[in-house]
């Protein structure tokens, strides 16, 4: 039985019969190592058999395995490592005819009507070029096994122990705390993709080790990591999108740009947009470097944009008041009354409040904000000074 199953299922049904074909010894000597080329990506054996070792390894709770793995998953967000898509086409034409036809015969076949068949071999690179990980469905990203060229990739230096990614080492991407729990939400959506729950238990349990408790809301991903939200570093063309995508500026007096910068603002109770990444990043990582230097805290860089002659930094802090203020509006003007917001009105123990009095909080502006704002005070048609008898 082992013999028709070792001949007819790993031989094929074209080998003849068992009784006249079957497996012989051979001279040893003659079998010379197989050469790699590292431009195929680990097709000897299969690339498919490492992806579903490295399955398995995360499945028994290797750690190191669970660090490399998460650590893929960060320098994908922070864009160290960039996806790249090999199609049939581009395989055939460019590499070894047979290739494709090693990688397509021994992928894993999908399981439900919802995924499709291999279309294209999806790799992880860095930006000089080297390859680090690919794309398999069971786990999305695993790690290669040829490693040698990761220490030609002095992109990725920062991020290795010996030849293992570090996701100790990588924690410097994550400095930002709104970068570091946008990352995380991140990762914990990648289990709505998984399909195993013992994978998804251990995104959980890592997520949960390193960033505590989460009691938020899962994004909705991509079921291919080509269609996720990444950072990309940046480049030139990057660069000069920096100040002109900053949402905190106006043209200024001087024919240029006046930029108002969030530092040492306290962000805990500011409007969400003031946080929330708009264009590159968000208006809370930009902060005031040099007198005429605006640097960005990006993908784990600063990166310093020098701006222009007629441009400004103003600190938005230095416009408000440092100290919350109230006034009094006394019985009987209950006219006046009509033109403030209810939502200022404060309940206030003061010995200078009478029976009848309201208190009301003031707008925390000050003198340079309504010189940098004096649009506020074009119409001054409900603007009104009144004395106080007291």
């Amino acid at each position: 039985m082992t013999r028709d199953f070792l001949n007819q299922g790993i031989l094929g049904g074209g080998a003849g019969s068992p009784n006249r074909r079957g497996f012989r010894a051979i001279n040893t000597g003659y079998i010379g190592s197989p050469e790699y080329d590292v431009k195929f990506f680990e097709t000897f054996p299969t690339v498919w058999a490492s992806g579903y070792a490295f399955r398995k390894a995360l499945e028994h709770g290797d750690y190191e395995a669970i660090e490399e793995w998460a650590t893929l998953f960060l320098l994908h967000y922070f864009g160290i490592l960039h996806l790249e898509e090999f199609s049939q086409e581009i395989l055939n034409k460019e590499f070894d005819k047979d290739l494709w036809l090693a990688l397509h015969g021994t992928f894993p076949r999908p399981r439900s009507n919802d995924e499709s068949d291999l279309q294209s071999v999806s790799i992880l690179r860095t930006n000089d070029n080297v390859t680090v990980a690919a794309y398999y469905p069971q786990v999305v990203f695993f790690p290669s096994r040829g490693r040698e060229s990761w220490f030609q990739s002095s992109e990725l230096q920062p991020f290795l122990i010996g030849n293992r990614l570090s996701w100790e080492r990588s924690q410097f991407l994550l400095g930002d705390e709104i970068e570091r729990q946008r990352f995380m939400t991140h990762f914990r959506s990648v289990t709505g993709v998984l399909q195993h729950k013992t994978l998804k238990d251990r995104i959980d349990e890592f997520c949960n080790q390193n960033f505590g408790v989460f009691t938020g809301e899962l994004k909705q991903i991509s079921g291919h990591p080509r269609g996720w939200e990444t950072i990309v570093p940046p480049d030139s063309d990057v660069l000069e999108n920096f100040l002109s995508e900053y949402p905190l500026k106006k043209s200024n007096r001087n024919s240029g740009t006046t930029y108002y910068l969030l530092g040492d603002m306290d962000l805990s109770y500011q409007p969400d947009w003031v946080t929330k990444k708009a264009g590159l990043t968000s208006a809370a990582n930009y902060f005031r470097s040099a007198p005429r230097e605006i640097a960005v805290k990006f993908a784990g860089k600063t990166i310093s944009c020098q701006i222009e002659e007629k441009d400004e930094i103003v600190m938005l802090k230095d416009l408000f008041t440092r100290k919350p203020a109230w006034t009094r509006i006394t019985k009987g003007r209950d006219g006046f009354v009509t033109h403030v917001s209810p939502k200022h009105e404060i309940n206030i123990q003061d010995n200078t409040l009478k029976q009848g009095d309201r208190s009301f909080r003031l707008a925390p502006i000050n003198k340079a904000f309504l010189r940098e704002f004096p649009e506020l005070l074009a119409d001054l048609r409900n603007v009104k000074v009144e004395c106080d008898a007291d």
